[in-house]
């Protein structure tokens, strides 16, 4: 264990306590820089449920659904042990696995990015004009 000043001590307990993912930040990404933060601070005197709340409460919505739908219902049914398990599972999985939904938010120009309902209403507008078009009495 390493000697940390006490205001460095306090400083890196603050951080724990109010951590908060960025909105362009991915699981993996935030599990990670959370997870350094308890290295960097072996005698932070959390509990590991705290450990675990803190960081559930400090992940954005998107993620806190997708730990949620992941261990068969809430996250915060699990014991700590399973809880981090479960952090580091995904964490890994969306490593190997990015989602282009979270990317560098840089748009091209020229181009229009839709939603997945924008793209289903599309579509559906689409189907919807080809049967209108097929149940109109020809003119031959």
């Amino acid at each position: 264990m390493r000697y940390n000043p006490p205001n460095i001590y306090t400083q890196l307990r603050n951080d724990m306590a109010s951590f908060r993912q960025a909105d362009d930040k991915s699981m993996y990404e935030c599990w990670g820089h959370y997870k350094g933060l308890l290295r960097k601070c072996t005698n932070h005197s959390f509990q590991y449920w705290t450990q675990v709340v803190m960081f559930y409460n400090g992940v954005n919505a998107p993620t806190r659904m997708m730990l949620d739908a992941s261990p068969n219902g809430t996250l915060l049914d699990k014991s700590p042990e399973e809880a981090f398990e479960i952090f580091d599972r995904i964490a890994n999985n969306d490593y190997q696995f990015p989602t282009s939904r979270l990317g560098s938010g840089r748009r091209t120009s020229g181009k229009l990015e839709l939603d997945a309902n924008d793209s289903v209403s599309a579509q559906l507008s689409g189907i919807t004009n080809l049967l209108k078009n097929l149940q109109k009495p020809s003119d031959v």
